[in-house]
Order: C-alpha cells, then structure tokens, then sequence
C-alpha cells in the first residue's frame, strides 16, 4: 500500500492497483494478470514483487497504476508464497523450499544469491533491518540474520501452538498469526548482538572503497555499522546534486554489501555519501560506458 494506491495479490485475477485517495470510494485502476496464482505482494518504489506461484517471483512496474508491466522474474525452487522486500532484496518463502533471498537491485534481471531450508513449509515472511522473520506452519516463527545475503542463518525460533500463518514485525516484536489464535513474540534476544560472531563485528562505522571502479553500469559498495541505528547510503554528481538515495533504514550491526545499477546514467564522476548519526563519509565513483 502507498499513499494513494493499494495493491492486491487476487489469486487467479494477478494483481489489481487500486486508487484509495478517497477512501470512500476506491476505484480499480490498472491490473496485470500473472501466468499463475499471484499469493502475496510488497512494493517499494515502483515496482511490486509478486509471490507467483509456481511462476515464481515477478517484477512489476508500477510507475503507471494504470499499466503495471512486467519487467523481470526469477523462477525458484518450488512454490512461490510470501514476499517482502528491504533494500536491494526480496525475501520469498517457496513452500518445502525454505527461505529464498534474491538480488532485486536491477529488477530486469532479478537473481537468487542465497537461501535458507526452514524445517516447514515456509508460507509468508517480513523483514526488517537485517532479519527476516518467516511464518513456517508446523515449525512457528522462524527468525533469519540476512546481514550476508548469500548466508542466511537462522539465530531464534518458537514453536508456536498453531499453525504460523502470517507474520508481520515492528521494532523488537514479530505478530504472528496462528491459524486459531493471534501471537505477539518479543524477538529483541534473537536479533542481539550475543547471537552473532562477535570476533566479526566491526567496531567503527566505515564506508568502503567500491568495487569495480571505474565501472561500467553498476557496482558494488561496501560499508559497516557497528550499532543499530538508522543509516543512509546516497549518490551525488560532480556538482552537489543528489541522483538517489540507495540505503535509507535502520541497520544492525554487520558488514553489508549494496549493489548501485548505474545504467540510465552518463559517464563521469559521482560521489556516495555514508550517513550513520553524526558519522559522514564520503567516496568517489567512476562511471565509464
């Protein structure tokens, strides 16, 4: 859902956009019919990530709610259920296939980097800065570190009493829907720091040297964050401007990874900017076509 638009996975219909400026009154605007049953939808920006089935994840410009065009999919293992989506990742349970993480950065050409094999059949997920939380029916609430996205490593769990159905998550707490009953779980201990490596934390806040660079259409930048807080990653031009902003959420501690698809640009010298609280730093970037 955004501000003005609503957006539907309807099963056998695909996905249906629907204006909801008047709340009151919301009219359907545009649809697109997906090549199998559409289960679940996030949005960010504009596009929507569709749970498709045995069709897998499907990519959805949205940019026009009167025209949703695809524009990428990635097939996965098996039945593609839930998704939710952080940054550069989507995060999809694929019945009896787990956790699947893939790399959304270029949505034309989403790809699988890593996964997770739930003890279940994972059905719906939630992400939140660097964990995913995966209602996995018979196993419950399964919570995933996906600081490194090509590992994803299960670091809390609770066998709840039904069957977990549904999850959603705000600060510390997982809501989970049980099938018979509606659970509230404080996952505050499972996403501590005690849980991880700490010989592998990094201690400063730092921004990386990119690599490649110069580069040609994208590259991949590197940073750290030592403490949880809010952390913003954004690309400059040579003249002070801002072109956009590729990290803007709340981080726990870790070394991460950002991916910047720099094709719809033109050759020369850009600058990212790391702002973590009071921490700035700055890189150059080279982009040669």
């Amino acid at each position: 859902i955004s501000s003005s638009h609503a957006y539907i996975a309807d099963g056998d219909s695909g996905l249906r956009v629907v204006n909801i400026v008047n709340p009151e009154n919301p009219v359907e605007e545009g649809y697109y019919y997906s090549p199998d049953f559409a289960n679940s939808v996030a949005v960010s920006g504009n596009y929507a990530y569709i749970g498709c089935g045995l069709a897998g994840l499907r990519i959805v410009n949205v940019g026009d709610p009167q025209n949703p065009v695809e524009v990428g999919h990635c097939i996965l293992p098996n039945w593609a259920a839930g998704v939710a989506v952080f940054g550069d990742f989507a995060y999809v349970t694929a019945q009896y296939a787990g956790l699947r993480v893939v790399n959304v950065a270029n949505p034309a050409n989403p790809i699988e980097v890593g996964s997770y094999d739930t003890p279940s059949w994972a059905n719906n997920v939630a992400v939140l800065g660097g964990f995913v939380y995966v209602a996995d029916p018979d196993s419950g609430l399964r919570v995933v570190n996906v600081a490194d996205p090509a590992n994803p490593i299960e670091v809390g769990y609770y066998d709840t009493q039904g069957i977990a159905y549904g999850v959603a998550v705000s600060g510390d707490h997982a809501y989970v829907a049980d099938w018979t009953c509606f659970e509230i779980f404080d996952c505050s201990h499972a996403t501590s720091v005690d849980n991880q490596d700490l010989s592998r934390m990094p201690i400063n806040f730092s921004l990386q040297p990119p690599y490649p660079n110069p580069f040609n259409s994208a590259t991949t930048i590197f940073y750290e964050v030592p403490v949880t807080g809010h952390v913003k990653l954004s690309i400059y031009n040579i003249l002070g401007q801002q072109v956009t902003s590729i990290v803007d959420h709340v981080m726990v501690p870790g070394s991460y990874s950002q991916f910047w698809y720099a094709q719809d640009l033109t050759s020369g010298i850009y600058f990212c900017r790391m702002e973590a609280g009071r921490f700035q730093q700055v890189r150059k970037l080279i982009l040669l076509k």
